[in-house]
């Protein structure tokens, strides 16, 4: 099974065992005389089934995303994952700055009993900034798309 194929089964499972663990809490507590629709010891092993192999898909995903990749350098698509958000959070950051010193209504202040104004300009040029902010979003996206890439190319053992 390909790594992208166990992450897709890993989600699907564990909407699964939301569901069960639901069916389960819905009949915890039944009306005295009336007979439920569903055996709760048949949801409770099912659950333990469905955990059991949750698990085992974490584990087999954890080992392939820890491998060392030559496609990517020598980096496990861990590290390629921390690289990804990491630099995700820096284009965030540096979008809040540019969103910042763009802001033209902050640049004005008229001081009303004297009648002066102050004027504010940004203390580094939006020039700088949008790069920036352009440069981190633009290597979060490559990096997305090469783990997205190798998660086809990784063969996970189950």
């Amino acid at each position: 099974m390909k790594l992208a194929e166990a992450v897709i089964r890993r989600k699907a499972v564990s909407t699964k065992l939301t569901e069960v663990q639901a069916d389960i809490n819905r009949m915890m507590v039944q009306q005295e005389g009336v007979e439920p629709d569903q055996d709760v010891g048949d949801l409770v092993a099912q659950y333990g089934a469905i955990y059991n192999e949750f698990h085992n898909l974490i584990v087999a995903i954890n080992a392939a995303n820890n491998i060392p990749l030559t496609e990517a350098d020598g980096l496990s698509i861990s590290e390629l994952i921390v690289r990804r958000d990491i630099t995700r959070g820096k284009a965030k950051a540096w979008k809040g700055f540019l969103e910042q010193a763009s802001n033209r209504q902050q640049f004005m202040h008229r001081l009303t009993s004297a009648e002066q104004t102050i004027r504010y300009v940004p203390a580094v040029p939006i020039a700088v900034l949008r790069a920036e902010s352009d440069r981190y979003s633009r290597e979060a996206q490559e990096t997305d798309l090469l783990i997205q890439r190798l998660d086809w190319l990784v063969e996970v053992d189950l």
